[in-house]
C-alpha cells in the first residue's frame, strides 16, 4: 500500500509540478479553487471520505474521525516505534518538544513489554505452579459453570 501511495504522490507531483524550482513555495495540495486548503475545507474531505469508506470497514474508521485524530494517532504511532521526539516535534510543527512530549506518555502495550523484558533480565523464567495442577485447571474451567442461585 506504501508503494501504491507513493506511486499517486508521484504522479500527482510530476503532473502538477509541485516540486520545480518556482512551485517550492506553493502549498502541495490546493482545493477546487487553485488556493491552499482551508481548515474546514481539509475537515469536510476527511468526513465525506471517511463516511464513503465506514460501510466497508465500520470498525476501522470511528464516527468522530478528524484531522486532530489522525494527526495525534500518527505521533503516538511514531512514538510507539520508537522515533525520537525530537523527530515528531520537527514533523508536528511544534516550537517546543515540552508541547510533543504528551505524545511519550507510554502505552499500556509498551508499559507490558517494558516490565517483561526487564524482569526477564532479573527473573529467571519459571513455569507457573498450576500449569501441572490438573485439579486446579478444572476447578479454574468449571468456576463460572457452577452457579449457585
Amino acid at each position: 500500500m506504501i508503494k501504491q501511495l507513493g506511486k499517486v504522490l508521484a504522479d500527482y507531483t510530476s503532473k502538477t509540478g509541485a516540486f520545480l524550482p518556482h512551485n517550492l513555495d506553493r502549498p502541495l495540495f490546493n482545493n477546487h479553487s487553485g488556493n491552499q486548503f482551508t481548515r474546514q475545507g481539509i475537515n469536510h474531505l476527511l468526513r465525506k471520505y471517511a463516511n464513503m469508506a465506514r460501510p466497508r470497514n465500520p470498525s476501522l474508521i470511528p464516527a468522530d474521525t478528524s484531522p486532530h485524530k489522525l494527526r495525534h494517532s500518527t505521533a503516538m504511532a511514531l512514538v510507539d516505534k520508537g522515533t525520537e521526539l525530537i523527530v515528531v516535534r520537527d514533523l508536528l510543527g511544534h516550537a517546543s518538544v515540552q508541547t510533543t512530549e504528551i505524545y511519550a506518555k507510554l502505552s499500556n502495550h509498551r508499559k507490558r513489554e517494558a516490565i517483561e523484558g526487564a524482569s526477564q533480565q532479573i527473573v529467571d523464567p519459571e513455569e507457573p505452579l498450576w500449569e501441572a495442577n490438573a485439579s486446579l485447571k478444572e476447578w479454574l474451567m468449571n468456576l463460572g459453570k457452577n452457579r449457585i442461585m
